[in-house]
């Protein structure tokens, strides 16, 4: 037991491991998917994990483009007393 306690990292990754677990073994139906012109069956985990990463790149791409660039402020430079 204290071996998991000394390993944060290794606690809290196996913690969401039994979590995925138990998530995809609760969402197996089958469900029909209609986009545009296309009809196709998938299961319902499938779905949620392939939006998931959709939503993730999408914000990885577009991350800090909805900033306004001239309200920020460049950082002091330390090094000009050298």
């Amino acid at each position: 037991m204290t071996y998991f306690l000394q390993r944060p990292k290794l606690t809290l990754t196996l913690a969401l491991l039994i979590l995925l677990i138990i998530f995809v073994l609760q969402n197996t139906q089958d469900l029909s998917v209609h986009f545009l012109i296309f009809s196709f069956t998938m299961r319902r985990f499938v779905l949620i994990f392939l939006v998931l990463l959709i939503g993730f790149f999408a914000g990885w791409t577009f991350r800090g483009q909805f900033i306004d660039k001239k309200d920020i402020t460049p950082a002091e430079d330390d090094f000009t007393d050298v």
